[in-house]
């Protein structure tokens, strides 16, 4: 089942996260560098597919299930509520 690149950004940019900051949270997690552009590449399907073990980290940093970024489907509860959190739409 492929993953949704385009949900990668659609949830980081609902929480308010940057790419630096998932970036930076990556490298924490992983104990190795990891750069803008590669999360960049992840979410507009430009470099390879994220693996398993990174599509949880994505889910964990961004507060949804990890099905939500291997389904094609509208937008899980726990995003909707950290748009409505933020204010956003």
């Amino acid at each position: 089942m492929p993953y949704q690149s385009s949900k990668l950004k659609d949830a980081r940019l609902a929480t308010g996260m940057t790419l630096n900051n998932v970036a930076v949270a990556f490298a924490t997690r992983f104990q190795r560098p990891y750069s803008r552009q590669q999360i960049s590449d992840w979410e507009s399907e430009k470099g390879p597919t994220p693996g398993v073990r990174f599509l949880e980290v994505f889910a964990e940093l961004y507060h949804v299930p990890i099905t939500y970024f291997l389904e094609d489907e509208t937008e899980p509860e726990p995003v909707g509520k950290v748009k409505a959190a933020l204010g956003k739409k």
